[in-house]
C-alpha cells in the first residue's frame, strides 16, 4: 500500500463514516481500500493505464477535443460528445471507453462478451449509418466514431474492448475480495477518487458491473484524494497523527493468491 492510498484514505475521512465505506482511487493502478465497522482493508489492482486513455488505439487524456460519451438512437444515428464540445474529435479519454462501450453494449452493437457485432448480424432496426460505421480493420471488426474529412479517423477497435474488460475485471475482483475478507455483503457508500471520475457516469460503470449495483446518491466523485490527503497531512498535525496509526491497523489483502481471485476474475470479465 502506497502513501498517495493513505492519502485518500485520511482526505476522504472515510474511517469516520458509518457503514460499509469502499474507496476506488483509480489512476496507472487502482487502490481500493474497504472500511466496515471492524476494520479497514486495502488491496491495489493492476488496472494499467487503460483509464488513462493509453494503450488504446486512439486514447488520449481527458482534455479538449477528446470524445467522453454518445448517444445512440438506432433508427438515425451514433451521436459523440466531446470535451469542450468539439466538433472534430482528436480521440478518446479513459472515461470517454466506459461510457461509449456502455452504451454499445446496451444496444447490443457490442455482446457481453465483448465481440463487436458485425453488420449484417445487426437486425432492420438499426440503421444503414449505424452499420457503416462497422468496418473490419485487418483481422478485426472497428466501430468508427468519427471520419470526417477535415479530421482524423476515431474509433473503437476489438483490442480496446478487451483491454478494458481486463481493467474492469481486475477493479471488480478486488472489490468482490475486500467485500469477502471483510465478510460483508452489501456497501452504504462508494467514493470515486482520482481525475479519471470526473467526466464519468455512474450508471456506465454500473451497467458494465465495474462496482456493485448500489443507488447514484451513495456514489461521490472526491476528485484528488491522494493529492489533498498529503496537503493535509503535511499541514495538521492530528492528520499526520491519524496516518501513523492507520500504518499499524490497516490490512493489506493480496489479491493474487487469493484462493477465489481466478474464478472471480473470469466471471468478471463479461461485460
Amino acid at each position: 500500500m502506497g502513501s498517495d492510498t493513505l492519502g485518500a484514505i485520511i482526505s476522504s475521512d472515510m474511517k469516520n463514516m458509518k457503514g460499509n465505506i469502499l474507496l476506488i482511487d483509480i489512476g496507472t493502478n487502482c487502490e481500493l481500500a474497504l472500511k466496515t465497522n471492524e476494520e479497514i482493508l486495502v488491496c491495489s489492482t493492476a488496472a494499467g493505464p487503460a483509464f488513462e486513455g493509453a494503450n488504446m488505439k486512439y486514447g488520449m487524456r481527458a482534455s479538449e477535443g477528446a470524445i467522453y460519451s454518445c448517444e445512440i438512437d438506432l433508427a438515425n444515428d451514433i451521436n459523440i460528445k466531446t470535451i469542450e464540445n468539439k466538433e472534430n474529435p482528436v480521440g478518446i479519454c479513459g472515461s470517454g471507453y466506459i461510457n461509449l462501450i456502455s452504451h454499445l453494449v446496451q444496444k447490443n452493437i457490442i455482446l457481453p462478451q465483448g465481440r463487436i457485432v458485425k453488420p449484417e448480424q445487426l437486425g432492420d432496426y438499426v440503421s444503414q449509418k449505424i452499420k457503416e460505421r462497422i468496418n473490419k480493420e485487418e483481422k478485426f471488426y472497428e466501430i468508427v466514431l468519427s471520419n470526417n474529412k477535415n479530421n482524423k479517423k476515431v474509433s473503437i477497435v476489438q483490442e480496446d474492448i478487451a483491454n478494458l474488460q481486463l481493467v474492469k475485471a481486475a477493479v471488480k475482483t478486488g472489490i468482490e475480495l475486500l467485500m469477502l475478507e471483510g465478510q460483508i455483503e452489501k456497501l452504504d457508500r462508494i467514493l470515486i477518487a482520482g481525475a479519471f471520475g470526473s467526466n464519468l457516469d455512474i450508471n456506465n460503470i454500473k451497467k458494465i458491473k465495474m462496482i456493485p449495483n448500489i443507488e447514484n446518491e451513495k456514489v461521490q466523485i472526491i476528485g484528488n484524494a491522494a493529492g489533498s490527503g498529503a496537503i493535509q497531512i503535511l499541514l495538521h498535525k492530528d492528520k499526520f497523527d491519524n496516518m501513523k496509526e492507520l500504518t499499524n491497523n490497516i490490512k493489506h489483502v493480496e489479491l493474487a493468491n487469493h484462493k477465489d481471485f481466478n474464478k472471480i476474475f473470469t466471471d468478471s470479465l463479461m461485460l
